[in-house]
């Protein structure tokens, strides 16, 4: 991130993208908000305390914005002529996630956590919390590689092929090439269906009939809540998005 932004910004200086990307970012978390929560009152009543609505909620709040984007990318242009067209897609994903990141690490938690009141946390606890949240890893990557690129000394130390520190420049622009293949891996093994030891277990214990008769509703219940959620993400994303 922050090689690709400080690369971008040395070399086009589009001042409009600084801004512009974070608030499409942050208009498309709260449309997909308004719409998840439209969609989790008429499907599950509004309660609060559901884990489907929360999950569906969270589901159209936040799109793949972070390593979907860089991998279609570098499907799109690796084979272009203009060669600068990889790093600088980068960068406007980048610049995007400076509006997105800050907002995933506040309100997701916020849309996921049960309203049982407990544990409540003392308010420099919280501040602390929610300071870490708004400057994650990618949110800090993003404003030192702006700093970088803009800011003329700066870019004169390091991103230059003269520069004094080209080498370090260099080095985190190969560092960086390993993220697409991690994220697809961690993709593909997210896939990976989880086990269900306690069906096993009671499946086990219970008389042949019973336990065809309740795999059968288990079936058909999964069954309904996978097509209600999926039909409502799909629904939101791909129709009103």
């Amino acid at each position: 991130t922050v090689a690709n932004l400080s690369g971008s910004a040395a070399k086009s200086g589009s001042a409009e993208a600084i801004y512009m990307l974070p608030i499409a970012a942050a208009l498309q978390v709260v449309v997909g908000y308004v719409v998840g929560k439209l969609l989790s009152f008429f499907i599950y009543r509004n309660d609060p305390d559901n884990d489907e609505a929360k999950e569906l909620m969270a589901c159209t709040t936040f799109a793949n914005s972070g390593p979907l984007p860089l991998v279609f990318t570098e499907g799109l242009f690796h084979t272009s002529a203009d060669h600068t067209l990889v790093g600088r897609s980068a960068a406007y994903i980048s610049l995007y996630l400076l509006g997105w990141s800050p907002l995933f690490w506040i309100l997701g938690p916020a849309i996921l956590q049960q309203r049982d009141g407990q544990h409540k946390k003392n308010p420099a606890q919280a501040r602390k919390e929610l300071l870490s949240r708004i400057f994650s890893p990618p949110v800090v990557a993003s404003l030192l590689g702006m700093a970088v690129g803009f800011v003329p000394f700066l870019r004169n130390l390091v991103v230059h092929a003269d520069s004094p520190l080209s080498v370090v420049y260099e080095a985190m622009r190969t560092l960086g090439s390993a993220y697409l293949p991690s994220v697809l891996m961690v993709l593909a093994g997210s896939l990976s269906p989880p086990a269900a030891p306690a069906t096993a277990a009671a499946a086990a214990t219970a008389s042949p009939a019973a336990t065809a008769t309740a795999t059968a509703a288990a079936e058909k219940k999964v069954d309904w809540q996978f097509v209600m959620k999926v039909g409502s993400v799909y629904l939101s994303r791909f129709l009103l998005m």
